[in-house]
């Protein structure tokens, strides 16, 4: 979801630099999605991160001598 949105904000950042030619505005907008994008990738790596921790936590149990 996150993703979508940056890329929604990156394609409104550069109509609005086109459109007015106003560099504030249109690299706010740049830069906001830029951040969003990187906070969604690096959320979806700790939680694949985590995930991996987790099976290899619930495969070490499993195999446990009796």
């Amino acid at each position: 979801m996150l993703i979508l949105l940056s890329i929604t904000l990156l394609i409104i950042g550069l109509r609005e630099y086109k459109r007015t030619r106003n560099l504030l505005w249109g690299m706010f907008i740049l830069c906001s999605s830029l951040f969003i994008l990187y906070s969604a990738i690096e959320g979806i790596i700790i939680k694949s991160h985590v995930l991996i921790s987790q099976n290899q936590v619930i495969l070490f149990l499993i195999n446990l001598p009796s």
